[in-house]
């Protein structure tokens, strides 16, 4: 009877991240406050590069709609409570936010939360708070189309901004070919200095730790590991 009850308390959940290059589906256990991965698994979609002129074509929406409906099916083994779909920078900077998050409903059945930058932020912390100990510093999520930046301060959000480009969009916006030349670089250092010099919060004092995370920042991580023998 107890292993039963004990069994009864443990609930799964899923969550589905739509972001402008993955799709990832994760499946967790959840028991009280303790939240167990069972499951983690992301697909390359690639949203961003189907964005013209600020609207995603039907092109990327069919391709947003075939990769939910594939983690769906994967989801529905699991048997899980609940499933939660979210969106960030992937349909919130585009024109056409309405029309994608209809269609995928109308093709998948699926609800689409579209998170604002500020609220991606805020998940941000809230993710990486349950796994380390934040005291005092910055945090730097660098996304394919957005990047989040917040100050954080006795363990808690002091001020957080959401920056409307990522590693793909700049990509996108100013490199021709494969790697960037010397004059894309300059390009894309001087916008992304152009940005920060925006964002007040940042130079008030300073910083003496920058925590990194997501895709991009493990990315680099990896690269700097690999070439430097860090």
């Amino acid at each position: 009877y107890n292993a039963i009850r004990i069994k009864e308390c443990v609930m799964t959940y899923g969550v589905i991240d739509v972001g402008s290059n993955t799709v990832r589906l994760c499946i967790y256990d959840v028991e009280g406050e303790k939240i167990t991965s069972l499951f983690n698994n992301k697909t390359t979609a690639g949203l961003i590069g189907y964005v013209h002129d600020g609207e995603l074509s039907k092109v990327g929406i069919k391709k947003a709609c075939n990769g939910l409906s594939t983690y769906k099916e994967m989801a529905a083994r699991a048997q899980m409570e609940a499933l939660y779909v979210f969106a960030t920078a992937s349909l919130r900077n585009i024109s056409n936010t309405e029309e994608a998050v209809k269609e995928i409903k109308e093709t998948t059945g699926l609800d689409v939360d579209i998170l604002s930058g500020y609220e991606e932020a805020v998940l941000d912390f809230e993710g990486a708070a349950s796994s380390m100990k934040l005291d005092d510093g910055v945090m730097v999520d660098i996304g394919g189309g957005s990047t989040e930046i917040l100050v954080f301060k006795n363990g808690k959000i002091k001020d957080a901004e959401s920056l409307d480009f990522g590693s793909l969009s700049m990509y996108k916006t100013y490199v021709s070919k494969l790697f960037p030349k010397g004059s894309e670089k300059k390009a894309i250092k001087k916008r992304v200095e152009a940005e920060l010099k925006e964002v007040r919060f940042l130079h008030k004092g300073e910083h003496k730790k920058m925590i990194g995370i997501g895709g991009t920042i493990r990315a680099v991580k990896k690269l700097n590991t690999e070439r430097f023998d860090m």
